[in-house]
């Protein structure tokens, strides 16, 4: 996957979004797939022997699914673009290869999201071989009535969502139906657009923009994706605490951006006076089932630890004083939540997911972190931090239960 054409690409999805650009700029191959007597119609973009395999689907064309195709192609993934209206079954079977040493990505937008879903379980029962083959599901800014949803799988996809900065409902109450029924999941809000604005007929100036910039995000996603297919161990809802392992992942050392954001009773807080201590710092959202899952273990991590030698921080994302304030309630949290509901700090410390928490040193460098759910005071990760950094939990009888 070449990131670096997606420089030039993102420029012309621009201009592509109009319609009388596309004939001039792009040229998919549609391709008649004949399936047990059927014929199912795709389109193709990029190689079919690029090693990573994308299947876009959604409910209906629209226009801006084809620069989107054709700059995720550029970049380097063998894209397919579909609108199944029936046997969704059946096209994900005559893609996805039973035996070439390729791994495939299906993509659902929208109101796509529940076939797609139902689609996936059928393959899993029928065709366990080609559901097998896939490295991860992708949805976009979903719509799905989950009445109608059972989300059960018996080897649960890991699974990457997007969703407006300020969420929609649907879209938590999926997060949440998915990661009951075992699936590993990492959202990301994407500021200044709407839910459906890759499903609609008109886009305004923001919308056109976000068509742009989406491919470089997706592509974010799926390298994500990939570091956890090669994972043990994927840390969800339904991992026993005693069966978890920390894949603290290590940094090389950067020194930790800036970062000045006030608390629930407004105090600010400087990440620059906490040097001379280890700083947890924990981003999260309310909407997101793994944060708020970890949150009783990051509490227990605190108390295990003088605050002389380290502190946790919480910042919740995009969400307002008040709300955080009485969503806390529920919970027996002792360190300090900061607050940037404008999410001035997520573009510049580069989150991809919620959760995410970094471990950062004495000296203000990032040296550790991690992206999804952990139970932080598990023994290992006591004993890494330890290690580590040179700093001694507190003795059993000192620590609160």
């Amino acid at each position: 996957m070449n990131l670096n054409k997606l420089a030039f690409t993102l420029g012309l999805a621009l201009c592509a979004l109009l319609p009388q650009t596309y004939a001039a700029t792009l040229n998919p191959e549609t391709i008649q797939l004949q399936t047990e007597g059927n014929t199912l119609e795709v389109q193709r973009f990029g190689s079919t022997t690029a090693s990573t395999q994308l299947l876009i689907l959604a409910q209906e064309a629209k226009p801006q699914h084809l620069p989107l195709a054709s700059a995720l192609a550029d970049a380097g993934l063998g894209v397919w673009l579909a609108q199944p209206k029936t046997d969704l079954v059946k096209l994900l079977s005559a893609l996805i290869p039973e035996n070439k040493a390729q791994t495939f990505y299906v993509m659902a937008l929208g109101q796509q999201t529940e076939p797609t879903l139902k689609a996936l379980q059928t393959l899993e029962k029928q065709k366990p071989e080609r559901y097998n083959k896939l490295g991860g599901l992708l949805l976009a800014y979903p719509e799905v009535k989950l009445s109608n949803l059972n989300a059960k799988f018996t080897k649960p996809l890991p699974s990457y969502i997007f969703q407006p900065a300020h969420g929609s409902e649907s879209a938590n109450d999926l997060v949440q139906s998915l990661v009951q029924a075992g699936h590993s999941i990492s959202v990301k809000q994407v500021a200044d657009v709407e839910a459906g604005f890759l499903e609609q007929n008109q886009l305004n100036e923001d919308a056109m923009m976000q068509v742009a910039i989406f491919p470089s995000l997706l592509m974010e996603a799926i390298a994500y994706l990939e570091s956890k297919q090669n994972q043990p161990e994927q840390h969800n809802a339904s991992t026993e605490k005693a069966s978890q392992k920390s894949e603290l992942k290590s940094y090389s050392g950067q020194i930790a951006p800036e970062l000045k954001l006030e608390d629930l009773d407004r105090k600010l807080h400087d990440l620059k006076t906490y040097q001379g201590k280890v700083v947890v710092l924990n981003f999260w959202a309310t909407w997101c089932p793994p944060c708020v899952k970890e949150l009783p273990s990051l509490n227990r991590l605190q108390q295990q630890f003088s605050k002389d030698d380290l502190v946790v921080l919480g910042v919740n994302m995009s969400e307002g004083a008040d709300e955080v304030a009485d969503f806390l309630d529920k919970f027996t949290i002792d360190y300090p939540n900061l607050i940037d509901a404008k999410e001035q700090v997520a573009k510049t410390w580069k989150l991809r997911a919620f959760p995410t928490t970094l471990v950062i040193d004495q000296k203000g460098a990032i040296r550790l972190g991690y992206e999804g759910g952990l139970e932080w005071d598990a023994p290992d990760i006591i004993q890494t931090l330890e290690q580590q950094f040179a700093i001694k939990a507190l003795p059993a009888q000192t620590v609160k239960n």
